[in-house]
């Protein structure tokens, strides 16, 4: 059953005709169908409170007990169902960040190299290049459908006195729509916290661009078994100021910090697992609209290799890609992996 079917069924005020399409469309098997839902007017309840988000209200939870072991599992399945319809129908975005590498001609070239593929309709490809070429890049980029440049970071405050920094106003004066911070790097190397990265967003959201909000735990939080607690926090801290209508312009990027350039891996049902758990942070706050539709990217050592089975999770949007996206080759590879 496609996405189309879904929403159609979704749309239809019977639910006894909708349990026709599902029947016909989607259970090929004779009779399949009917060992699912006793007696078929449990359809109607089910398929409009899993596609309308109402699985959190009590009185769903409720009937839902209620009803028949079979009757439970096809509301799972129905959930499944929906999940993949609205990751298939969204954007997916892909994007690389170039950190400290490239001579402005290397530069110029692999950005020229991007400009030349045909790129998935469905995929936002981002190019975060180091703040130097930005202007440049972004010409060459011109108005190419899903290509965009990115800063790879911004000063927390809107101007001043702040020796070599770059502020947000400065990035949007060049047409950048798109700004990384909270970098594990930037967090690390230059201890940027918490607040300091909610004041960034501000700034970002003010001049209309989308911060790519990075969050991530090192090894031994991750060895204490805190890993949750500590990303939700990184995500409270900085994101949780918004509005609805402001949370929704936000990307969020995932990096399991312990495993990028160590030698571990994160598989990826560990990834999705904690994509998931963000997604419930942000659901909890925000409610099942906002946690269902907005981007969580992966950033832990994504490359060509490994692109396609990460991508195949339910809750990850996505790549914020290190190294592997300084060759064109490869950084398409992944972002055809969806």
């Amino acid at each position: 059953m496609n996405c189309e079917t879904m929403l159609e069924i979704s749309r239809r005020p019977s639910g006894v005709e909708g349990a026709k399409i599902l029947k016909n469309d989607f259970f090929c098997k004779k009779n399949h169908f009917s060992k699912f839902l006793r007696p078929l007017e449990d359809f109607p309840y089910f398929i409009q409170a899993l596609w309308r988000k109402d699985i959190s209200k009590p009185s769903f939870k409720r009937t839902f007990k209620k009803k028949s072991a079979k009757s439970r599992n096809f509301a799972r399945q129905m959930l499944i169902i929906k999940t993949k319809c609205l990751k298939n129908m969204s954007q997916k975005i892909v994007a690389g960040n170039w950190k400290m590498n490239k001579t402005a001609p290397e530069a110029l070239l692999l950005a020229k190299e991007m400009a030349q593929q045909t790129l998935p309709s469905d995929v936002t490809v981002i190019l975060a290049t180091p703040a130097l070429y930005l202007q440049n890049i972004r010409q060459v980029l011109g108005d190419k459908k899903g290509l965009y440049a990115a800063a790879q970071n911004c000063h927390h405050e809107s101007r001043g006195a702040f020796t070599g920094e770059i502020s947000a106003e400065m990035i949007q004066s060049v047409d950048v729509q798109y700004v990384i911070i909270g970098h594990s790097e930037r967090r690390e190397y230059f201890k940027e916290n918490n607040a300091m990265i909610a004041k960034k967003v501000d700034l970002l959201l003010a001049k209309e661009m989308k911060p790519i909000f990075c969050c991530g735990e090192a090894l031994p939080i991750r060895e204490k078994g805190k890993h949750v607690k500590y990303v939700s926090n990184q995500i409270k801290e900085g994101l949780f100021h918004l509005g609805h209508a402001d949370i929704k312009k936000v990307i969020i990027a995932y990096e399991p910090i312990w495993a990028i350039g160590t030698g571990l891996t994160a598989t990826p049902e560990q990834a999705q697992d904690m994509h998931l758990e963000l997604r419930k942070v942000i659901r909890k706050k925000y409610g099942n609209e906002i946690a269902d539709n907005i981007r969580i990217l992966y950033g832990g050592s994504c490359n060509a290799s490994n692109a396609k089975t990460l991508f195949a999770q339910p809750d990850i949007d996505g790549g914020l890609i290190g190294g592997a996206s300084l060759k064109a080759a490869d950084f398409c590879t992944i972002i055809n992996s969806f």
